[in-house]
């Protein structure tokens, strides 16, 4: 398992590659999204590090303490990832690559629909909330997500890699509904 910080590192070498620039806001949001779609594709967290359902949508914790006093400024560098596999840049290249048309108040207009942050978004009487979007809320979201586009049940994924490592042919519609989905 990779580090939130390993994964921030890599959405923001991504968009300087793009010529993007990514505030705390986007960056916040697509670590959410990588987290939410490796539940999906894998039946794994992507990261350990919790994600908090705050006002203005999800916040990894362990990044909004590393960069609470960045303030506005586009992250421009934040070194080189340590640890990440092949399958978690793979991961995160496709999660930017769906949302990386979108602003930060696109994403975070997104998140407030969906119902990971809606259920654990209770903020109390002076407006604070901290409560964790759990990996389980993630996984029916995103499950359902990825379902719907595919036609296969979560971690269908995890279950080609096996195949394909274990040397066994992919079935033909398998592979052609994988492709029509990218």
């Amino acid at each position: 398992m990779v580090s939130a910080l390993d994964v921030a590192r890599q959405f923001v070498i991504l968009a300087g590659r793009d010529g993007e620039l990514l505030d705390q806001m986007r960056l916040y949001k697509l670590i959410y999204y990588a987290q939410g779609w490796s539940l999906a594709w894998y039946l794994e967290p992507l990261f350990d590090d919790q994600i908090k359902a705050w006002k203005q949508g999800p916040v990894p914790a362990s990044i909004r303490r590393k960069l609470k006093f960045h303030g506005k400024a586009p992250i421009r560098n934040l070194g080189r990832p340590e640890h990440l596999t092949g399958r978690a840049r793979d991961l995160i290249e496709a999660v930017w690559e769906k949302y990386r048309s979108q602003s930060s108040w696109g994403l975070s207009v997104l998140t407030h629909g969906e119902p990971p942050w809606k259920n654990a978004y209770r903020p109390d009487a002076a407006g604070r909330c901290a409560n964790v979007i759990t990996n389980e809320s993630l996984l029916v979201y995103f499950g359902r997500l990825y379902e719907e586009d595919t036609g296969e049940p979560p971690g269908s994924e995890a279950k080609i890699e096996r195949q394909h490592a274990a040397g066994e042919l992919i079935p033909l519609d398998v592979a052609l509904a994988r492709l029509a989905a990218t």
